[in-house]
């Protein structure tokens, strides 16, 4: 019989509002969307930043 610790699965959300530009790319054979801005740069550091600040979810507020 085998035991099997107890599984955890953490996740990590950036948030960050502004423009982006969605494309498709790739060849006929697989194609993959891409979005580019320097917004959504932006939330894949908030993202990767929840680890470092041990919280789920990072919003950015920006007034204008």
């Amino acid at each position: 019989m085998h035991i099997h610790p107890p599984l955890e699965v953490k996740m990590g959300f950036g948030l960050h509002f502004g423009w982006a530009v969605e494309g498709a790319i790739g060849s006929p054979m697989k194609i993959d969307a891409s979005y580019l801005s320097p917004h959504v740069n932006m939330a894949s550091r908030l993202e990767a930043a929840t680890k470092q600040y041990g919280v789920d979810l990072l919003i950015r507020l920006i007034s204008a």
